[in-house]
């Protein structure tokens, strides 16, 4: 299916706005929409196209006339200030067109009191005047093959993507006079080598100075994707200034679906495009039309589904730094294609970009799509989802809050605030936990010095002993003080429920049933994002909910007439985010996300009743397979991921212990952190560096071929832990960790084994 066309905005700012702030690496904020805007038509939705400049935002829309033809409109919407509540003002657009090539294939763009629309084989410029807007089409260009793939407006002119006889073109108009709008030139980018019947051209992007063009397959596949620069000369003349790509952007990808461009500073453009391998490649002029690749940015979660990569882009011209948006309207942070879109921001010089905001819809859902289309402006970012506009604003403070973590090794409970003194910290299960020691009425214990909007808190939790029935132990979140909070509770009526507490009323707002164990540790967790509360137990999501009561608060333990420990307590102030997801049921979907050493050994095989795994086939050397995100030298890596598969042996080799397991902050061949299952009755965590073996731990495990085992291997700051079907092994501090260096790539491995995998996930916490 081919990409909806791309909105394009001016890059004129109506007034100072506060530059984005670059940061050291951390993970992203997560802001909400600050408003939604709907159609004021019932027949129509809002997911055609969008753009924003100022206080004025242009949505299309597209509604079914009958059989063989549809209605393409676009509605403006305004506000009275840059804080104020968006209303609907006025019709722009309202042409029918011939059903039979994909619909309206509608982009719009915007700069200050004028407007550009194309519409399949129309384009429309409209003017703010003293008594309305005024529409002008555009006549079409001489050359042209097809028209109006997109459209993009600067100043006095508007560019139209398109296809003349020479190639892939746009097509350049100039402004006169309000009203007075001329065919200038066309400038091409290259052959035409798509045959789709409903090729109208491709994205384009102007900032005034120079005009960007897409060319995602030149060649037929026998080269990437190209983003192709024009720059306008003295004479009023446009040349080609160059035909980009990045080096990372393999033979035949899609490079240069969507493209953007801005010139931050006089005389120094940049530019960026969506490079065909789930990310987006930006370019600077390191002086007067001579530009190369800066950078390359892919979401942490680009591998997780085949189409989960960057998907549009967007630079947003300031006073000072640029900003670039990403979309991801497949990502699936809140369901399945329920979307996102990621602001990045410069750091040293443009060296890197870093992303520091993260925007997700509050009434996300599996297929919203947030992000098929958006425009960034300012301090503000619109993007379409289901049938919709989402407004959004960057923070203007970006800082996050370090993740805080406590295993109670120290022997104390510093930083707790204790409801009774029935809180200890002694020793049990082979290393210190924090006990509450009574079951008669209901204990808390806070953390001190947090009072944090987005929080989560995991934990081992372990239910002793419960007196009466309907008794309970968990975790707090948004936790304001003792009768106001969100709480997750393991409930011996058999019971896995979230609900709030205000005062004396207690509201449940999603439960489901669970058999809780006394004795037994169960991995929780509770998120208070946004306006969404999520429960995760044994790192699977089981409840969620959308509350928006508490805005912000601390977080802690609970139990009621109860007694519990709790240990290896992980606070953090973002969600659980999902890096990989792969249970191997597409047979081919595998190929993308793992790079196979050597390939040949591994093969995805039906296991038996249908269920595929990922099998390593050979029982000698060191075999690996490794996914993950990979980045330039020079680009900041998160380090914290939590790698956990299915893992069986199918049989051991005859050299000396045959092994297997899993990788977390694999750098390459020499540098990487492993747990391992050893046929000789060991669980073994280590890390390789420079090549030099170092054993962490070890502890004693019946390892059996043919027998599954659930194994997890977290890697969070300096802490490394092993999780064995669900009980906690190894618990070690890596002492000379240095995150900042530490590559997010991980993998699964064996020596001398041939194994199956079925079932990998890693997040990040």
């Amino acid at each position: 299916m081919r990409k909806p066309p791309r909105v394009m905005m001016g890059v004129l700012v109506l007034g100072a706005m506060t530059a984005l702030t670059p940061l050291s690496w951390s993970a992203p904020v997560i802001v909400e929409e600050s408003a939604r805007l709907q159609s004021p038509g019932a027949s129509a939705g809002l997911g055609g196209a969008v753009a924003i400049y100022g206080n004025h935002l242009i949505a299309g829309s597209e509604v079914p006339l009958d059989g063989e033809f549809v209605k393409c409109v676009t509605l403006l919407f305004e506000r009275p200030t840059a804080t104020g509540a968006w209303s609907y003002t006025a019709q722009l657009t309202n042409i029918a067109v011939a059903d039979d090539r994909g619909g309206c294939h509608l982009a719009v763009a915007a700069a200050a009191n004028t407007v550009g629309v194309s519409v399949r084989d129309h384009a429309f410029v409209y003017e703010r005047t003293s008594t309305g807007w005024l529409e002008t089409q555009l006549p079409l260009p001489p050359d042209r093959t097809d028209f109006a793939s997109d459209i993009a407006l600067a100043n006095d002119f508007v560019v139209v993507g398109g296809v003349s006889s020479q190639g892939v073109a746009g097509f350049i108009y100039r402004r006169s006079a309000v009203g007075q709008w001329a065919f200038e030139s066309t400038v091409v980018a290259g052959a035409v080598t798509r045959g789709d019947n409903d090729y109208l051209g491709e994205s384009v992007a102007t900032d005034g100075r120079s005009i960007v063009i897409g060319k995602p397959d030149p060649g037929s596949g026998l080269a990437p994707g190209l983003l192709y620069v024009f720059r306008r000369a003295a004479n009023g003349q446009w040349f080609k200034v160059d035909a980009l790509h990045d080096d990372l952007t393999p033979v035949s990808a899609a490079a240069g679906g969507d493209v953007t461009v801005a010139t931050p500073t006089p005389g120094v453009g940049v530019a960026a495009y969506t490079d065909g391998r789930g990310g987006a490649s930006i370019f600077r002029e390191s002086s007067p039309d001579v530009w190369s690749n800066l950078d390359n940015v892919r979401p942490l979660n680009a591998r997780i589904g085949p189409f989960t990569g960057v998907f549009g882009v967007d630079l947003n011209t300031l006073p000072g730094p640029v900003g670039l948006a990403t979309s991801q309207p497949f990502a699936m942070d809140r369901g399945a294609d329920s979307g996102s879109v990621t602001v990045y921001a410069p750091k040293n010089g443009f060296e890197v970009f870093e992303p520091v905001v993260k925007f997700l819809a509050s009434d996300a859902r599996p297929g919203l799509l947030l992000g098929r289309s958006m425009s960034f402006q300012g301090d503000t970012l619109a993007a379409t989802g289901g049938d919709r506009v989402y407004v959004f604003r960057v923070p203007a403070n970006l800082a996050q809050p370090a993740i805080v973590q406590d295993d109670f090794a120290d022997a104390n409970s510093a930083g707790w605030i204790q409801s009774s003194p029935t809180w200890t910290v002694p020793v049990a299960h082979g290393s210190r936990v924090f006990r509450q020691n009574s079951t008669t009425d209901a204990r808390f214990a806070t953390l001190s010095q947090i009072n944090w909007s987005n929080v989560a808190i995991e934990a081992d939790v372990r239910p002793l002993a419960f007196n009466g029935s309907d008794r309970w132990v968990g975790l707090l979140a948004r936790h304001v003080d003792s009768q106001h909070y969100y709480y997750v509770s393991l409930r011996n009526n058999n019971t896995l429920r979230l609900a709030r507490r205000d005062g004396d009323s207690f509201t449940t707002l999603a439960s489901t049933p669970w058999t809780t164990v006394p004795n037994r540790s169960y991995h929780m967790r509770l998120e208070a994002v946004g306006t969404w509360l999520r429960v995760y137990v044994g790192g699977r999501l089981r409840l969620q909910a959308r509350d928006s009561t508490y805005k912000r608060g601390t977080v802690g333990f609970r139990t009621h007439f109860a007694q519990a420990e709790f240990d290896n307590v992980l606070v953090s102030p973002n969600p659980a985010l999902m890096l990989l997801a792969d249970d191997f049921q597409n047979p081919t979907g595998h190929n993308s996300r793992w790079n196979e050493q050597p390939d040949q050994n591994w093969s995805v095989v039906d296991a038996g009743g249908g269920n595929r795994v990922f099998r390593q086939s050979v029982a000698s050397g060191s075999v690996r397979a490794i996914a993950g995100v990979e980045y330039d030298a020079a680009e900041p890596e998160v380090a914290d991921h939590v790698v956990e598969a299915r893992v069986r042996a199918i049989n051991f080799g005859t050299t000396a212990d045959p092994r297997f397991g899993l990788l977390a902050r694999y750098r390459d061949s020499a540098n990487f952190t492993f747990v391992t299952l050893h046929r000789n009755g060991r669980i073994v965590l280590g890390q390789l560096n420079g090549g030099s073996q170092k054993i962490f731990a070890s502890a004693a495990a019946t390892i059996t071929a043919g027998t599954w085992y659930q194994l997890r291997l977290w890697a969070v700051g300096d802490r490394l832990r092993v999780y064995l079907n669900g009980a906690m092994k190894l618990d070690v501090r890596d002492s000379a960790v240095d995150p900042s260096s530490t590559r997010a790539l991980y993998g699964l491995t064996t020596s001398a084994t041939a194994a199956e995998f079925d079932d990998v996930k890693v997040t990040q916490p």
